[in-house]
């Protein structure tokens, strides 16, 4: 028998009106930004069913049983509890101390991020940066080396390749010795990377856990597939903390045999800031491995406040598990502290429209604001993403600038006094989806360094004009338009 025209009409009117629903479920369970919900009614209109599909993979949210798991495993030391509440104490009272002399005179940053984030300010602290991996590594290798009690390391990419297997070569070593091991990595960041690396480390006695793993074994079938731990911690001995953008891979020492020259940006911290790093890989590590710690257990975790240094830091974390962006809401408000420039670097820019508009009334304000993106991709999408943006921010006044390499640092330092460093991108993707973690830094001495490190990397990046942007192609505008259109689920 076969179909008449009536009977696809049927088929059509049922796909059509199935798609419907599919869309009206999509816009009563969706809680994210206006911008996020159109886009997605844009795609599934478009791709009949296939859009739903797309939706459930990659835009709907996480659900409540998992936010209610990952809070559970939350973890904070006792002092680090009491310390915040002091302080929003001391804060009320208004006999904070300061070393930064500056704040005497603007604190809002700490103000908002104790607040908000509950962020406690300690400045008795060291800290190191790493503008190239070499250099990272090596001083990673040492630490780790001499570790005695606990070896903490969380990472978004672990390559198999000659660096990753030097740091599992130590690894296995310290876990020989009877030092404490844990190696947590992002399942679909390591999606193509053979698992039976790894087996060595735990034969060793190292234990090793994935981050929202994919089901059924599969790389990419998981529904949190967009929510990763982008985050890039290691913590030895409770007292020495890496983090920043580089990843475990050769390509971060500059051997990437398309993307090169590679610029990252990376640091080591002493202090009491290492604490509350240590609490959220711990806290990370419970929901992935479901190792429950009892307190005895997380005692050697912290071995008690040690002063390294003079710094002011305030640590800041954020996840899709969040109500807020709490990252992207610190570094809003620290770009309205500017009164003479801000300096940004990040390999990803597609933002949302309330750091837009931060970044448009500091140009309305008289601030001096330059941008700098990478000139070599590794991801062609999110280049000519980021080029999207480009022509906004050239109208707003911002001075856009492409590096002649692959620029990887997520940083930005304001007013020579205030800086963060950390694994966000300056996208939807870091504020929103993945799970995230930047210091923030009150000190006009690291400040400085991090505007010398902006002014080299000046002398190796062209400032964009209007007249060469408008001159690309009309292709690469449309393909550009369209992305722009898409950005908010890119």
């Amino acid at each position: 028998m076969e179909f008449s025209w009536w009977n696809w009409n049927w088929i059509i009117n049922i796909i059509l009106l199935s798609n419907l629903v599919f869309i009206l479920v999509m816009i009563f369970y969706e809680r994210s930004s206006p911008g996020h919900t159109i886009t997605w009614t844009v795609v599934m209109t478009f791709l009949p069913w296939i859009g739903f599909l797309l939706y459930i993979f990659l835009g709907a949210g996480l659900g409540p049983i998992t936010r209610k798991q990952l809070e559970e495993k939350k973890i904070k030391s006792v002092v680090y509890t009491q310390g915040v509440k002091k302080q929003i104490e001391a804060l009320k009272s208004g006999h904070i101390r300061y070393h930064e002399p500056a704040l005497y005179q603007n604190n809002e940053l700490v103000h908002f991020n104790l607040l908000h984030n509950r962020s406690l300010y300690t400045q008795n602290n060291k800290v190191e940066i790493f503008t190239h991996g070499v250099d990272k590594f090596e001083a990673l290798e040492r630490d780790l080396l001499a570790a005695k009690h606990t070896i903490n390391m969380c990472y978004f990419i672990f390559r198999g390749d000659e660096t990753g297997e030097r740091i599992l070569d130590i690894l296995c070593q310290k876990a020989r010795e009877g030092v404490e091991v844990r190696l947590m990595y992002d399942a679909v960041g390591n999606a193509f990377i053979r698992k039976r690396i790894f087996n060595r480390l735990k034969k060793a006695g190292g234990k090793v856990c994935l981050f929202f793993p994919a089901a059924f074994g599969l790389k990419f079938v998981t529904l949190r597939l967009n929510y990763r731990n982008h985050r890039k911690i290691v913590v030895i001995d409770g007292q020495t903390c890496y983090t920043g953008g580089m990843n475990v891979g050769d390509e971060y020492k500059g051997l990437h045999p398309r993307v090169h020259p590679w610029r990252d940006t990376h640091i080591r911290l002493e202090g009491s800031c290492v604490e509350t790093y240590q609490g959220i890989f711990l806290s990370d590590w419970q929901y992935a491995s479901k190792e429950k710690l009892s307190a005895r257990q997380l005692d050697k975790f912290f071995p008690g406040p040690i002063s390294a240094g003079t710094i002011g830091v305030q640590v800041v974390e954020s996840g899709p598990d969040d109500e807020s962006n709490d990252i992207e809401l610190s570094m809003i408000k620290l770009l309205s502290l500017a009164k003479d420039h801000i300096y940004l670097q990040s390999p990803y820019f597609i933002p949302d429209d309330p750091f837009l508009e931060a970044v448009e009334m500091a140009i309305g304000s008289g601030v001096d604001v330059r941008i700098m993106l990478p000139g070599v991709w590794d991801k062609a999408y999110a280049y000519h993403g980021n080029m999207a943006y480009v022509d906004k921010l050239l109208k707003m006044g911002v001075k856009v600038y492409l590096y002649h390499g692959f620029i990887h640092s997520k940083s930005i330092v304001v007013d020579g006094l205030w800086s963060t460093i950390g694994t966000t991108n300056l996208d939807i993707r870091s504020f929103a989806l993945h799970f995230e973690v930047n210091s923030f830094f009150y000190d006009h001495e690291l400040a400085r360094r991090n505007e010398e490190i902006f002014f080299n990397d000046m002398k190796h990046s062209t400032l964009v004009t209007r007249e060469w942007y408008n001159n690309r192609g009309w292709f690469t505008t449309a393909l550009e338009s369209v992305l722009l259109l898409f950005s908010p689920i890119l």
